[in-house]
C-alpha cells in the first residue's frame, strides 16, 4: 500500500509539473451524453493526438513538451478509455472511435486539424480520415495497428487466454512493457505500480471492447479504403515491433497515395515514450512540409 501511494503522488506531480511546462489546460467536456477528459492547450493549427488501447491521453504527455510550440493540443481518452464515460463495445469499434473524434472537433468548435493517431489510435486516425477527410490537414500514422493485425508471437498470447494488455497486477503490466519497448523503460516501480492499477482498473470492459475489435461486426473494422485518403501522411515505425504486425506499415504505405515512411531503430511500439526526441524531430519536420508557419 505505501508503495501504491507514493506511486500515485509521483504520478500526480508529473502531472502537475506537465501542466506548468507545456500550459495544457485539462478539462472535462461533453461528446455525446459522454464526460471526455481532454487535454488542450498551445497556439497554431490544432493537432490532434489519439491514444491507443487500454491507454489514456496522458500517454502523449512527453511528446506534447515537444509539440506545444507552434500548435493547440487535443489530447483527448477515448470514450471506455483512461478517465472517460463508459460506453458498450458496439461504441468501441474504430469506425465509432473515428465518427467520436469528429464530433470531439465540433464541440471543440474545431474545423479542420493534424491528427496522429498510435496503436489502435493509429487506426482510428486512418479510420477518420477515410470518414471524414474534409476534417483533416495531415495524417500522422504511429505504430499503429492494421489490416495485417498483431505480432504474431503477440496473438498466439491471445488466442491462448493470455493477452499481455488485459492485465490484473504490476507483474503483467511488466510483461506487457517488454512487449512494448525495445529496452526496459525507466520508470520507478511506485510509478509502475500505480500505472499498473490505472491499467488494470478497466480491466472487464477491456476484455469486452478487444473482443469485439479482434471479431467485428460487417463495417466495424480496420479501414479497408485506405486509398481514399488524399492527404499527406506520414506512417512511423520502430523496426523492433512486437505488438501490432510490423508488416502494417508498410501495408499502409502501400494503400495510401501521399504516404511517406520513417522507421526508427531501437524502437519498438511506443515511440513516443521510448523514443520522444527522435519522434518529436519526424513530426515537426513532417509538420514544417506542410504547415506554412513552421
Amino acid at each position: 500500500m505505501a508503495e501504491h501511494r507514493l506511486g500515485r503522488l509521483q504520478y500526480q506531480a508529473a502531472r502537475r509539473l506537465h501542466a506548468h511546462t507545456t500550459g495544457l489546460r485539462r478539462q472535462v467536456i461533453t461528446v455525446n451524453g459522454l464526460r471526455i477528459p481532454l487535454l488542450r492547450g498551445g497556439e497554431g493549427p490544432p493537432l490532434l493526438l489519439v491514444h491507443g488501447f487500454g491507454d489514456r491521453g496522458e500517454t502523449w504527455a512527453m511528446l506534447s513538451l515537444w509539440l506545444r510550440k507552434g500548435f493547440e493540443l487535443l489530447i483527448p481518452d477515448l470514450p471506455g478509455f483512461g478517465e472517460a464515460d463508459p460506453i458498450p463495445s458496439a461504441r468501441a469499434s474504430v469506425p465509432a472511435q473515428a465518427d467520436f473524434l469528429a464530433d470531439l472537433l465540433d464541440v471543440a468548435d474545431v474545423g479542420q486539424a493534424h491528427v496522429a493517431g498510435q496503436s489502435m489510435g493509429g487506426a482510428v486516425a486512418a479510420s477518420f480520415a477515410v470518414r471524414h477527410g474534409e476534417r483533416l490537414r495531415t495524417l500522422m500514422l504511429i505504430s499503429a495497428a492494421g489490416p495485417l493485425g498483431l505480432d504474431a508471437e503477440f496473438e498466439r498470447l491471445v488466442l491462448a487466454g493470455k493477452n499481455p494488455l488485459l492485465t490484473r497486477s504490476l507483474a503483467d503490466f511488466d510483461h506487457l512493457l517488454t512487449f512494448s519497448f525495445s529496452g526496459r523503460p525507466p520508470f520507478p516501480r511506485a510509478l509502475r505500480r500505480h500505472l499498473a492499477a490505472q491499467w488494470s482498473a478497466r480491466r472487464g470492459e477491456h476484455e469486452q471492447h478487444f473482443a469485439r475489435l479482434m471479431d467485428p461486426e460487417e463495417g466495424e473494422g480496420v479501414a479497408v479504403d485506405l486509398g481514399a485518403i488524399h492527404v499527406p501522411t506520414l506512417i512511423v515505425s520502430g523496426r523492433d515491433e512486437r505488438v501490432v504486425h510490423p508488416g502494417n506499415a508498410r501495408a499502409y504505405l502501400d494503400a495510401i497515395p501521399m504516404a511517406e515512411l520513417v522507421m526508427l531503430d531501437g524502437c519498438g511500439h511506443c515511440p513516443h515514450l521510448e523514443a520522444t526526441a527522435r519522434l518529436a524531430r519526424v513530426m515537426r519536420s513532417f509538420l514544417a512540409q506542410h504547415t506554412p508557419h513552421l
